[in-house]
């Protein structure tokens, strides 16, 4: 590896630490051949320009989660406080009954961990309802402040097919989709929260889209996402995820446009480690 700064490469070392820097280089080593050498003509600098993508997209990514998640339980709850009341969350029988020897939602389980984290916060608007309403369960757009994204996943996951898809029907997203779509968010969310390389990571498979119409699920995997990534285990159906709920909950939403823009510097190889084919961006299904 060429390093035209000893200083400098000693001092991101120390603020980065060897470990973390290590991830990155591996992209540039010939891991085929004995001893792993670097590509030749490989530098210092490759390593910390693939280090600043991978920041520039995990903070990108949270902000548009942020959107998604924001959104998401304002949606859950005007959908279902109209039919089910202030308190929907409290109702078994909205929520699927677990199977035994399952790890499915647990209802009661939940009432109990949500009640704890309400109660933990420290946030005037909770300390004001304690005080004023003791022992009375939070109206759901309360509890929506304190509760986390990956909760919310689940309290979707598991509540019945009909409210399921009256939700998904608002975002024009197929209840299923937006099941896989929320838990598979939750996930990256907890990644890019924790600081963690987001850039040539592998996840759990998902759904990448509606398969109604199929076209735009042909689409993708022609025109949009590299070939070998069937189970769209890469992160850019991820990030498609990302660009259908940012849209549905703001249409004047400018998170796909600045993704464009934030991946437009950098070749096809890195991307290609992202999931994207090269041309990605120019395709109908991301306008």
């Amino acid at each position: 590896m060429i390093i035209h700064n000893e200083a400098e490469a000693h001092a991101v070392l120390a603020r980065v630490g060897f470990y973390r820097f290590k991830g990155f280089a591996l992209h540039f080593q010939q891991l085929h051949m004995a001893g792993k050498p670097y590509t030749p003509g490989t530098k210092f600098d490759d390593v910390l320009t693939l280090m600043q993508l991978d920041t520039r997209l995990r903070l990108h990514i949270f902000a548009g989660i942020q959107e998604v998640e924001i959104g998401i339980r304002q949606c859950m709850a005007e959908q279902l406080m109209q039919t089910h009341g202030l308190r929907w969350y409290t109702d078994s029988a909205l929520f699927r009954t677990p199977r035994p020897g399952r790890s499915d939602f647990d209802h009661s389980l939940f009432l109990v961990q949500a009640r704890a984290e309400f109660d933990r916060s420290h946030e005037p608007f909770v300390t004001h309802y304690r005080q004023s309403y003791s022992g009375a369960y939070p109206p759901s757009w309360m509890l929506a402040e304190v509760v986390s994204f990956g909760t919310w996943s689940k309290l979707y996951a598991a509540l019945h097919t009909p409210e399921q898809k009256r939700i998904a029907d608002v975002l024009g997203i197929h209840q299923n989709t937006l099941r896989e779509w929320l838990k598979a968010l939750s996930i990256v969310r907890n990644v890019t929260a924790h600081h963690s390389r987001i850039w040539n990571r592998e996840f759990r498979t998902m759904h990448i889209a509606d398969r109604r119409p199929p076209e735009l699920l042909t689409a993708l995997q022609s025109h949009s996402f590299v070939p070998d990534d069937p189970q769209a285990r890469r992160l850019a159906p991820r990030l498609y995820a990302l660009h259908r709920l940012t849209q549905a909950f703001d249409p004047h939403s400018r998170w796909t446009t600045q993704l464009v823009a934030l991946l437009a510097p950098y070749p096809a190889p890195l991307l290609a480690r992202v999931g994207f084919r090269p041309g990605w961006d120019g395709q109908s299904e991301w306008a």
